[in-house]
């Protein structure tokens, strides 16, 4: 990851700091995935048929490789425990709504990512998808009416700003 790839990365995903966290949605039983909203909302639709009304917020975060939900004492819970309704891993991060974003930083070499909470909770994005693979660690976009930017983080921190348009990994 080129130095002014990883400055772009860390300027965007740190406009999140100072939003609320409004919505976490975990994968469910044995899904790795992990999305969150953060900031206003921006608009939004209707699902299930028109039976639902779905937000949609200023900054989305969605994660479909490793990641895990710790104190500065602990690890909470990760990607790889059982996530059924109503379980404890769904409880955990569920305390993150309502939470205002003290932090969120790329780390090098690869590229994760920590969010870090005012109820000193973290959430790590944690890039582990081998090169060549389909698709990227985490997902980024920034949905605000002034910056309209998304992004993937990829294999070994490779940075791609033209996503979901294309394929740029230069």
């Amino acid at each position: 990851m080129s130095a002014e790839q990883i400055e772009r990365a860390r300027r965007a995903v740190s406009r999140m700091a100072g939003t609320i966290c409004r919505e976490v949605i975990p994968g469910v039983e044995d899904l790795t995935t992990l999305a969150l909203a953060f900031g206003d909302e921006v608009g939004s639709y209707w699902s299930d048929r028109g039976k639902r009304r779905v937000g949609l917020f200023q900054f989305f975060l969605r994660t479909s490789s490793a990641w895990r939900l710790e104190t500065p004492e602990r690890v909470v819970c990760t990607f790889d425990d059982e996530k059924p309704a109503g379980g404890e891993v769904r409880r955990h991060l569920g305390e993150l709504v309502g939470q205002h974003v003290s932090r969120v930083e790329p780390l090098a070499p690869a590229g994760d990512l920590a969010i870090e909470f005012a109820n000193d909770r973290i959430v790590r994005a944690i890039c582990v998808v081998r090169e060549g693979a389909c698709g990227g660690d985490y997902f980024f976009s920034d949905m605000s009416r002034n910056c309209k930017e998304s992004f993937q983080m990829g294999p070994r921190g490779i940075v791609d700003f033209d996503w979901p348009h294309g394929a740029n990994n230069g």
